[in-house]
């Protein structure tokens, strides 16, 4: 009975993380596809591209992200209260 425990946490460790991968997978078909509509008819972004410099994170549902953008739009700060993931 032991091994048909593990097997089963095991089994629903590996479906948590299946889950999150498409999740993550979708996120990030999304972007490219509105970064496709956003630059449609310019060069400035290669098709299938996300335009740069750009940062994925991800952070739990209760965290705060603080942003502060100098002026001249050079200088971008960010700042968590949780642990992030790139």
């Amino acid at each position: 009975m032991r091994v048909r425990g593990r097997i089963a946490r095991k089994a629903a460790y590996l479906q948590e993380r299946q889950a999150q991968v498409l999740w993550k997978m979708t996120g990030l078909q999304n972007l490219v596809s509105r970064n496709e509509r956003l630059y449609q008819g310019t060069n400035s972004v290669p098709a299938g591209g996300v335009a740069l410099p750009f940062i994925l994170v991800q952070t739990g549902p209760q965290a705060t992200v603080e942003v502060e953008i100098s002026e001249d739009m050079q200088v971008v700060h960010f700042d968590f209260n949780s642990f992030l993931s790139l």
